[in-house]
């Protein structure tokens, strides 16, 4: 979380936000919507199906009482998170190398 906060934090601080100015062009703005989504994807689905494994050991008195249609959306959703989807070794090397392509495409 810390290096979440601190890398969301780094183009807004003054000394880093010199050297990553650029042209403000829509296609920036875009793209920066998608990876922020994509990327909150990630963090918030993982701390949401660690906790759910953990059987929410910070959450459960706000948790109580919750009605069993929620309960069931919920489960469907949490097959959905990243852990879930990322537990074999060929997802993840496919992902790092589309990843690894995508950085290289964007950034040349």
């Amino acid at each position: 979380m810390v290096m979440v906060f601190f890398g969301y934090q780094s183009p807004s601080l003054p000394r880093f936000k010199i050297a990553t100015e650029k042209r403000d062009r829509i296609q920036d703005h875009l793209l920066g919507f998608i990876m922020g989504m994509l990327s909150g994807y990630f963090v918030v689905g993982t701390l949401w199906s660690f906790s759910s494994q953990a059987q929410y050991p910070f959450l459960s008195p706000y948790i109580q009482g919750v009605p069993p249609e929620l309960s069931h959306i919920t489960d469907q959703v949490l097959n959905l998170l990243p852990p879930v989807w990322l537990d074999q070794p060929t997802t993840v090397f496919i992902f790092v190398v589309v990843s690894f392509i995508f950085a290289i495409v964007f950034f040349l």
